[in-house]
């Protein structure tokens, strides 16, 4: 058995994976919600006592049936908060809610749980959408901010959205890219159904290197991660290294950070099935089971499963996807522990490719929307397996100490066409390619968190040392002048299959190793109105490129810096905050590429800075948060004259970010904004290219998700909207990527038990481009047709 069969074998075995907490209750209004936001400290404890110290702290009388609250624990509060958001922190998990009394105070009641568009009644299918965290529109006001824990939004100095489970339900999303689409500053850069979710925030490249799992870096390798078992999807825009950690892979984490937060059983069982429809012809199962056992339910186990397949809405485009999670949780309210595995694979036959930079003259966009520039003999297969243990021990009531250990097993294989040099008439290069890959990775982080005081001053006070490896085998065979061919958007033609050639190397081709060691402080000053992070993160990277045949070094890079940062934050009232940060981040500067000439070589690590600052609001249920930025970047290419891959100079990047969510009106949600791009080369070794735009990223991006409720009827009605400016191709010329409009319509109706949903995405089947840093252009998605129905028993 090799290596990785007994990795994967023995992780499986384990069979266990944790999810993130579910059931937020959300409190109605009362007289009480105008007591004075105030910092307070609630343990877990069993709900009786939890009540007195609550009533305590605001001078709030709660009362209940005490039926209903025999055996329940709370969960912990810690924090500035009003008595509604801490009493619904502090319900979390408990199946119960508070409503207001009669003659002032608050009621705790069992919660009765609904999609936003369901009448009261029809609230058995709720199970799948209750969420962690105070939730406006399908966006969780909290998120997890790595070594700082979850933060409130209006309580975090940097931009972050936080999707809940029942958006990527509401989407009928299967892959990430369907999620992030939310975020007016996000832009693909891959073409769908390619087997592989890459895409750019802010100007900056974020592939699976800025791939997060609870809380945890450097772990989430999947081509095309399952969203099976998912309760958030996070997204911190800029450097976020300092809270969420380093890749020890090959990509800048400038851009930002995506983070899945795994579900977690509930008090109430969840019992879901749901069968959908994808264009062409893909069908498609998953299921959400979810337990609490245990004499005080200390014990909790859900698990998720999906299995799809059939033909995509590209030609000749096939796709199969097998995916399960499973986590296991237990929680004395003292202790804390979790351990998720999660398995998913990918099959992309006839799978898409973008384009590699055009010429000559304007490109052409008036072909057919499900144009496949690959061939059908193309595909990628990936899998991919994941393990992660988490512990929290509270060693007094404002101290916890924590663990993690975590990896994952990631395999490829693909054969592919590299389209490039776009003409006017359609005509475009072809090479083929192809590869194969084992990757492994392993994390191990551990620290201390603690809450204190130093008179009027808080503290909440992180350290942690963390240590992150990866290993590769990759071995790729392409570019024979000989397999070149000309093919053309408008009359494809078809040439003979190729067959595999590459063949996994007996020993690993890459090694990277990253130690990181951190140290933050959040200072509140004025009842922590006034709020001061602080924080430094040594870094140290090791990158080696080997041998496969021999094990040899071939290369070897290594760096070390102290990244520091700062955010500042000040809260004007209890519904708008300002912030400002500061921010570093060191990443890998990747290897050559194998067409370059120094195929292989390895580049040092490459340091990288942002500065932001912001404004974030509440207008009733609605909330904007406005964003300045600047990022600097040093960019990476191959050298066009000396086809030499190397560092050839520095970018900047500016912009403005608006983005929303949240109700507007009674029943009318919305989810959207406008990012506006003011980009440079400022450096570069080619003299004509300082001050140019830098390549893919759009003028302006506006993006709307409109939902609105038909009454009490149970039926919501959608439309989508999504608009992005020019932009320019590749440096050295005038060519740019015309701007587009998608539109897109649906409607769910819950009923029963039941709620059926049906997305039409690009309804004009408009044909399109994204673009990105380097000169690519990914095909956008043609029209697709989503639907599917939901039962809950």
């Amino acid at each position: 058995m090799s290596r990785r069969s007994w990795a994967k074998t023995t992780l499986l075995g384990a069979v266990c994976t944790a999810a993130i907490g579910l059931a937020a209750p959300t409190l109605a209004q009362s007289g009480s919600d105008q007591a004075p936001i105030r910092y307070v400290q609630i343990e877990a404890q069993p709900l009786s006592s939890a009540i007195l110290v609550f009533s305590q702290e605001y001078g709030i009388a709660v009362s209940g049936d005490g039926a209903l609250m025999q055996g329940k624990t709370t969960s912990p509060v810690s924090g500035r908060y009003a008595p509604a958001a801490a009493l619904s922190t502090m319900l979390q998990g408990t199946g119960l809610t508070a409503t207001s009394g009669r003659t002032g105070g608050y009621v705790l009641v069992q919660k009765v749980s609904r999609t936003h568009s369901a009448a009261p009644e029809q609230s058995a299918v709720a199970e799948e959408i209750i969420v962690t965290g105070n939730v406006r529109g399908q966006v969780a006001t909290e998120q997890q901010l790595g070594l700082l824990g979850t933060k409130g939004r209006l309580e975090t100095p940097l931009s972050t959205t936080s999707f809940t489970a029942e958006y990527i339900k509401n989407r009928q999303a299967t892959e990430i890219y369907q999620v992030l689409q939310g975020i007016p500053s996000v832009q693909a850069t891959t073409t769908p159904n390619q087997g592989v979710t890459n895409f750019q925030s802010r100007g900056v490249q974020v592939s699976r290197d800025g791939f997060g799992f609870n809380g945890t870096g450097n772990l989430v390798f999947a081509a095309q991660p399952s969203l099976v078992g998912i309760e958030r999807v996070e997204f911190l825009r800029g450097p976020t290294a300092l809270f969420a950690g380093q890749s020890a892979g090959f990509s800048s984490l400038v851009g930002g950070t995506v983070n899945f937060v795994p579900k977690r059983a509930q008090s109430k069982d969840v019992n879901t099935l749901t069968a959908g429809f994808q264009s062409d012809s893909v069908g498609f199962v998953q299921f959400d089971i979810g337990r609490r056992f245990g004499r005080e339910d200390e014990w909790g186990l859900r698990v998720g499963g999906e299995v799809l397949g059939g033909d995509t809405q590209v030609n000749f485009g096939d796709r199969e996807q097998r995916a399960i999670a499973v986590a296991v949780d237990y929680n004395t309210g003292q202790f804390r522990a979790a351990l998720d595995v999660r398995y998913n694979e990918n099959e992309q036959g006839g799978h898409t490719r973008e384009i590699f930079s055009a010429s000559n003259g304007p490109v052409p966009t008036d072909f057919d929307a499900s144009f496949n520039p690959n061939q059908a003999w193309g595909f990628i297969n990936t899998d991919s397996l994941l393990g992660a243990l988490r512990l929290e021990y509270d060693l007094a009531p404002n101290t916890m100490i924590f663990g993690a250990a975590s990896g994952s097993l990631n395999g490829e294989q693909s054969i592919t066409g590299f389209p490039s040099n776009l003409q006017p008439n359609g005509d475009f290069t072809t090479n083929t390619g192809d590869f194969q890959t084992d990757a492994e990775r392993l994390n191990f982080e551990g620290g201390i968190r603690s809450e204190f005081e130093t008179g009027a001053i808080t503290h909440n006070f992180v350290a942690a040392a963390n240590w992150g490896f990866q290993s590769e085998r990759f071995d790729f065979v392409g570019f024979d002048p000989n397999d070149a061919f000309t093919n053309n958007i408008f009359n494809p033609v078809v040439v003979p299959n190729p067959g595999v050639r590459s063949t996994l190397p007996e020993n690993d081709t890459a090694r990277n190793t990253y130690v990181g060691a951190t140290l933050l402080d959040t200072l509140g000053f004025f009842e922590d109105r006034l709020q001061l992070t602080l924080g430094i993160r040594y870094q140290d990277l090791r990158i080696r490129n080997l041998d496969g045949m021999t094990g040899d070094e071939l290369s070897e890079s290594t760096g070390d810096n102290f990244s520091p940062g700062f955010g500042l934050l000040y809260r004007i009232s209890d519904r708008i905050s300002i912030y400002a940060n500061y921010l570093e981040g060191l990443s890998n500067g990747g290897a050559a590429p194998a067409f370059a000439v120094n195929a292989g070589q390895q580049l040092g690590p490459i340091a990288s800075d942002s500065i932001e600052i912001g404004s974030k609001f509440d207008i009733g249920e609605f909330s904007v948060d406005i964003a300045l930025f600047q990022i600097r970047d040093v960019s990476t290419a191959v050298d066009p004259d000396t086809n030499i891959f190397g560092e050839v100079g520095e970018e900047r990047i500016r912009g403005l970010e608006i983005s929303t969510f949240g109700e507007l009106a009674q029943g009318i949600r919305l989810i959207g904004g406008l990012t506006v791009f003011d980009d440079e080369i400022t450096a570069s070794d080619v003299a004509a290219n300082i001050g140019d735009p830098i390549p893919g990223i759009p003028d302006f991006v506006v993006s709307a998700n409109m939902e609105c409720d038909i009454s009490d009827t149970g039926l919501t009605v959608i439309a989508q909207f999504r608009h992005q400016g020019t932009a320019d191709i590749v440096l050295g010329n005038d060519l740019t990527i015309p701007s587009w409009t998608t539109l897109g319509f649906g409607a769910r109706f819950s009923f029963d038990k039941f709620v059926a949903r049906i997305n039409v995405e690009n309804v004009g089947n408009e044909t399109y481009f994204n673009g990105s840093p380097f000169g690519e252009l990914a095909l956008g998605t043609p029209r697709t047709v989503l639907a599917s129905l939901t039962a809950a028993f």
